[in-house]
């Protein structure tokens, strides 16, 4: 199947699929709405989904006596769903990244790979100027994980810091973003929960599940990310991120970023040419699929 132009519908695929999701949370937004409008799919339906691909975003069916035959999961990053999960071998389960499909596919369900797409439809190229603002968005809990002297640090180098906790939608993203000259996303919970063993196997469960987005994000724009190398960043993004293993190299490389064009420019068109896999022209084709 070809690509789609920008706004273009799936028309075809609008009679046979139903997405379920909270349009309040994140994954319901990105995954459910994001996605539902994209492909014209139907939007949380009452009734007449019996027979469709039903997709229940980051939630499980409504009805456990009458499972839709064509259901899947599209557990995201929400590891409380997999014990109903492991019960429901029946029940399909969509990874959003490649890691995630890796671990997943030690149970016994189908597991159907569909990345996250990123948030610049518009596929907008931040212009050439000088580095002056470092940036993050994102939830509350990855802000707190950020070092609490950054804003000050950031300021001894010449360098701006602004962030960003509370959006309602693709465009409030996007929009943020460009305002970006760095992207940092710093969320070591190894080291913050060091001896902590359960807290720790937790995290690690957690971490299988996440995705990549944000690097995404960021690279579609053609913004360097700086952050700790979390695996799935490794998996998709290796090479075309800056990592920072601990507080002191953000600092670091947010310095090399501003005075080494050369360097800024190589790690910037890196990512964002890996960031158009995950352009939304590229994903929404994939669950076309589902059912066959």
């Amino acid at each position: 199947m070809g690509k789609l132009e920008l706004g273009e519908k799936m028309e075809n695929v609008s009679k046979n699929i139903s997405m379920f999701y909270n349009h309040l949370n994140g994954s319901g937004k990105c995954r459910g709405l994001q996605i539902c409008d994209y492909i014209n799919a139907k939007v949380n339906p009452a009734d007449g989904y019996e027979n469709d691909v039903c997709i229940w975003v980051k939630r499980r069916p409504y009805d456990l006596q009458n499972i839709p035959k064509h259901s899947y999961i599209d557990i995201v990053d929400g590891e409380k769903l997999l014990p109903f999960i492991k019960d429901h071998p029946n029940v399909g389960v969509i990874a959003s990244a490649s890691l995630s499909k890796k671990y997943l596919n030690e149970l016994s369900n189908e597991v159907v790979l569909i990345p996250h797409h990123h948030c610049n439809y518009e596929r907008i190229k931040r212009p050439a100027r000088e580095v002056k603002t470092v940036g993050f968005i994102g939830c509350s809990g990855g802000y707190g994980a950020l070092p609490k002297t950054l804003e000050k640090d950031l300021a001894d180098i010449g360098l701006e810091f602004k962030y960003k906790v509370r959006y309602k939608n693709r465009i409030d993203v996007s929009d943020f973003l460009q305002t970006l000259d760095i992207q940092v996303c710093y969320r070591n919970f190894t080291d913050r929960y060091k001896g902590n063993r359960v807290k720790q196997r937790q995290i690690m469960r957690h971490s299988m599940l996440k995705n990549s987005l944000k690097l995404a994000n960021g690279g579609s724009f053609g913004i360097p990310t700086i952050a700790y190398p979390e695996p799935t960043y490794k998996n998709d993004f290796d090479g075309c991120f800056v990592e920072a293993l601990n507080p002191e190299d953000i600092i670091t490389q947010c310095k090399r970023l501003k005075e080494d064009s050369a360097y800024y420019n190589d790690i910037a068109n890196k990512a964002m040419e890996r960031a158009e896999q995950f352009h939304i022209e590229n994903i929404a084709p994939l669950y076309y699929s589902l059912g066959n």
